[in-house]
């Protein structure tokens, strides 16, 4: 229902009133035009992302509005999938990439503008939701440069989560690796205790050379930091440095 004040205003500008032709008289062409709904802004867009409860919501919310989402609001998307989605979401995007190619093929096509949270959080998600294979390589590609370039800009919960999500996705990307070695090590001393963990297990689980990441770690655990792990967290830990040898 219009606000009173703004259906008086929208009869006083609509000028001769029209017919429709039984009689029946309505506004003119001007008022409807002034009584439609403004598009959402951004940031009205990324709260109803945010709040989608469903797959299905948030794929609908990018069919309906997907010309007019930013950056923040792409990776919001791939965010909230990674985090509602259920085992069955996940096997039914898998069997169905038709059902995330508009998204992967709109994200793939920006990330080159994008910011390191929004790198990351992608990155984080699609390996969480297990995408993988040929309709998914474009946005892995993509996201490997893109997180290369970022690399010293991400904070440290994001160096963790970009380095678990291609060690997860099994996506072997060099380069990538040794950019997150070097922008990690100068930072261990900030790394919270379980992304620290992460991050070792990922370097192990990839099969990347950073002996010097892996002694720097080493000496920032003895140092105290290992009783702050939780057994899961000591348990990557200890996995990592076998493995790395």
């Amino acid at each position: 229902m219009l606000p009173l004040a703004l259906l008086a205003l929208a009869y006083s500008l609509a000028g001769p009133r029209r017919y429709d032709g039984r009689g029946r008289r309505g506004l003119s062409r001007q008022a409807l035009v002034l009584c439609a709904p403004r598009p959402l802004t951004p940031r009205q867009l990324n709260g109803r992302i945010a709040n989608a409860s469903t797959v299905d919501g948030i794929l609908q919310l990018h069919a309906a509005h997907g010309d007019a989402l930013d950056d923040i609001n792409l990776s919001t998307c791939w965010s909230r999938l990674g985090r509602i989605a259920k085992n069955a979401d996940r096997r039914r995007l898998l069997q169905d990439p038709a059902l995330l190619a508009p998204l992967a093929r709109q994200t793939a096509a920006a990330l080159d503008d994008w910011g390191p949270w929004g790198v990351s959080a992608t990155a984080h998600a699609a390996a969480k939701l297990r995408l993988e294979g040929g309709p998914y390589e474009a946005l892995w590609s993509k996201l490997g440069t893109a997180a290369a370039a970022s690399a010293r800009d991400f904070n440290c919960q994001g160096l963790a989560n970009t380095a678990w999500a291609f060690a997860t996705a099994g996506r072997p990307e060099p380069a990538l690796f040794d950019r997150l070695a070097a922008a990690s090590e100068p930072r261990l001393s900030d790394f919270p205790s379980f992304a620290l963990g992460q991050l070792l297990w990922a370097f192990a689980a990839e099969g990347a050379e950073a002996a010097s990441l892996f002694d720097a770690s080493a000496a920032e655990l003895s140092a105290g930091r290992l009783k702050e792990l939780s057994p899961q967290g000591v348990s990557m830990v200890a996995w990592a440095f076998a493995t790395a040898g």
